[in-house]
């Protein structure tokens, strides 16, 4: 009987295991076996790290060289890290960087950049740096991007173009920042933010420097906690009137079912300015009250009545917790 051995494994079979496996292991176990699966190694393009406070996450001298062939790169909270080693990262993750983790993320650091995801506590002065570059096309490679903010908002001060971004996630952005960010991203296609509904200061569409975007096709907003419907829904008409193409629409709110009664639930606003419109879903999230059943089912069905047409309306109420 012929003994198989690991390096009788075809490529493919090969590939699905490497894809399991963390990139400094991948290269300890691996590494220099033989040319084959060297060859295999550096051009496989699923190639990550992980880097977490339970283990060293310094590079030894003889190692440094995995880290050109790693793609994905997931730093968590709180880790001094060097980004720079790391030229050829597509996709980057980044749980609460630290000022000099965030400072080091530039252009000329990670110039194949694609994807990137940071959560943070506190805006500071590197990440407003950041949001700049952002929307001013210092990566001209990134496809999409999600910034979570827990506490701030972020501002857009400088911008020009970003073509290449088509996914944006963005939490607590004021509706100032939204019409810069539609005039810098031409192609996007899916946005996806938290708006601060504190201020408005939206331009007028008579402003010579809005720009009604046409490429975008789905689009979710989560409000601020409000007790003006009047109010947000004016900005809100404003807000999908830059969109005449959008396809798809989510809305999440938090109010209570006794101010949804007569309320038309952006029917009218979708009907002015939504006229593509194939999916509206509704979510709001309320506090309990003692009648509230009766009041899901008057509400259901005059959401039902108002938004007849030719899209597909759902409309969500999620009981808050008490």
């Amino acid at each position: 009987m012929t003994k198989s051995q690991f390096e009788d494994l075809p490529n493919e079979l090969l590939t699905d295991i490497f894809k399991n496996l963390d990139a400094r292991n991948l290269f300890r176990a691996f590494g220099n076996l033989n040319s084959r699966i060297n060859q295999l190694i550096q051009s496989f393009q699923y190639l990550k790290l992980f880097c977490h406070l339970n283990q060293s996450n310094l590079l030894k001298t003889n190692e440094e060289f995995f880290s050109y062939y790693v793609h994905t790169l997931i730093v968590n909270s709180w880790i001094n890290f060097n980004l720079q080693h790391f030229p050829n990262v597509q996709r980057l993750k980044l749980d609460c960087p630290l000022p000099q983790v965030l400072g080091q993320l530039k252009p000329q650091t990670m110039p194949n950049l694609k994807h990137l995801s940071i959560s943070f506590v506190h805006t500071m002065l590197e990440m407003n740096l950041l949001f700049d570059r952002i929307f001013a096309n210092s990566f001209q490679h990134l496809q999409s991007c999600e910034l979570a903010s827990h506490n701030d908002s972020l501002k857009i001060t400088t911008y020009s173009s970003s073509p290449t971004i088509t996914i944006l996630k963005l939490t607590n952005i004021d509706t100032l920042t939204y019409q810069r960010i539609l005039s810098a991203c031409s192609n996007l296609r899916y946005f996806q933010f938290y708006l601060r509904t504190k201020t408005y200061d939206l331009p007028s569409l008579s402003d010579p420097f809005c720009q009604v975007h046409y490429q975008l096709k789905q689009l979710s907003i989560s409000l601020d906690k409000s007790n003006s419907f009047l109010e947000d829904n004016q900005i809100l008409q404003q807000i999908l009137s830059y969109l005449p193409n959008l396809q798809q629409f989510q809305l999440t709110r938090i109010c209570s079912l006794e101010n949804l009664i007569n309320y038309d639930c952006l029917a009218s606003t979708i009907r002015l300015c939504l006229l593509k419109l194939r999916l509206f879903k509704y979510f709001i999230r309320y506090s309990p009250i003692d009648n509230e059943i009766h009041l899901q089912q008057l509400i259901h069905q005059d959401f039902s009545r108002l938004h007849q047409g030719h899209y597909t309306a759902q409309l969500i109420l999620d009981r808050e917790s008490l």
